[in-house]
């Protein structure tokens, strides 16, 4: 158990770097290009379109770590502290991107906007 914890909690509190680059790699073969190949839709580029500074995405990116490996660490044994600390970040990072997204002038499409227009009954 100790050895998966010594693996998983380092890969989970890297999640982010590590989501971003497979998700680079895919989209790069799939247009027939080099994965060496470089371009502008990285996550953190995407922040930076939708707003974001880049200290505020930087900060994200470090709390989205943090949050990543606090549920690691909990999964792995020390729950009590940890499931608090995971709620504090939580709390404070869609707080503060909450905000910045209202404030820009980007809006998230809602998933099924649609469907969900047609049930309201909204034009």
């Amino acid at each position: 158990m100790a050895v998966v914890a010594a693996i998983a909690v380092p890969v989970l509190a890297m999640g982010i770097p590590i989501a971003d680059t497979a998700l680079s790699i895919v989209r790069r073969r799939r247009n027939g290009q080099s994965i060496a190949h470089a371009d502008a839709k990285h996550i953190h580029h995407l922040l930076l379109e939708w707003g974001l500074t880049q200290r505020q995405t930087c900060i994200l990116f470090y709390g989205t770590s943090g949050i990543l490996g606090a549920i690691g660490l909990t999964v792995f044994g020390h729950r009590r502290v940890l499931a608090v600390v995971i709620v504090l970040m939580f709390v404070v990072l869609s707080t503060v991107l909450g905000e910045r997204l209202r404030a820009s002038s980007h809006r998230v499409p809602v998933p099924f906007g649609r469907v969900m227009r047609h049930l309201l009954g909204a034009p």
